[in-house]
């Protein structure tokens, strides 16, 4: 199932056209977020350029390259592609998921957004029977609908050449911190919701009082679930820290330790011919 059926299923489901919250000013607050995305190639590429710029520079000063020395250069080269370029990759991946703390931040940010929005909707709520969206519904189709597609059309502008790698790393690294969130907020609001203290947007619940015919104490309870809702997501924000050092130990470690063993190897290998030239 693609992205825009899911995005299409969640907006019937809550009945929240998420386009009219895509604006210009939510654009370019990701766009200032990411500040790693135009970065990215420079990161990777940079390595790489070093170690080769290093190898040429030692081959051409050379007064006699003999057979060996050629070897080593070529050896040289491709160290620089695989040692350079998995270091350079493991920056710019940690790079990007420090960043990413922020895309995840302005996802719930959005998400309060909406909840407000239907918070200060009150009165029509008491006319009109209006079902309150779960909150992970709504994770899901903020971050489907509005902020990945702006991050991914942001990356393949900044991103160079690289860009399909980068949106890649982006695409499954967000898509996991979501998920993982979504997991964390269902657990809350079944475990804790009844527990949370209420936050108080207007002095609308205090005052409707046991007075109030049925239709208003459906409005109370209605209300005081948006703000619960919201009260989880702001506690859902502080856990997005350890989200994100998880998930940089789980994307970073493999390449850091592919690029230790690779750059040992290397050493290795580079000593012994060394001993030869």
């Amino acid at each position: 199932m693609n992205k825009a059926t899911v995005i299409a299923e969640i907006k019937q489901k809550t009945g929240v056209d998420f386009a009219q919250y895509q604006t210009q000013e939510l654009i370019e607050k990701i766009e200032a977020a990411f500040t790693s995305i135009p970065k990215a190639q420079f990161t990777i590429l940079l390595p790489i350029g070093i170690i080769a710029l290093l190898d040429v520079l030692w081959f051409v000063l050379r007064a006699n390259p003999s057979g060996l020395a050629v070897v080593l250069f070529i050896f040289l080269l491709l160290v620089a592609v695989f040692v350079g370029g998995t270091w350079g990759v493991y920056k710019a991946t940690q790079n990007i998921l420090n960043d990413m703390n922020s895309a995840v931040g302005i996802t719930i940010d959005t998400t309060l957004l909406i909840y407000k929005d239907l918070h200060q909707a009150s009165q029509k709520v008491v006319e009109k029977d209006l079902q309150i969206p779960s909150t992970s519904d709504l994770l899901r189709g903020v971050a489907l609908g509005i902020v990945f597609p702006a991050l991914s059309n942001f990356a393949i502008q900044k991103a160079g050449v690289l860009a399909k790698v980068v949106v890649w790393t982006i695409e499954k690294t967000f898509l996991q911190l979501i998920i993982r969130l979504v997991k964390f907020v269902e657990n809350t609001v079944v475990n804790k919701i009844d527990k949370l203290p209420t936050q108080n947007i207007d002095n609308k619940i205090d005052n409707l009082n046991t007075a109030l015919d049925q239709k208003a104490q459906q409005l109370q309870a209605k209300l005081k679930k948006i703000e619960q809702f919201m009260n989880i997501l702001t506690v859902a924000k502080g856990h997005i820290n350890s989200f994100i050092s998880s998930t940089k130990k789980v994307v970073g470690t493999p390449i850091l330790v592919t690029s230790i063993i690779l750059g040992i190897g290397s050493a290795i290998i580079i000593g012994v011919l060394a001993i030869f030239l």
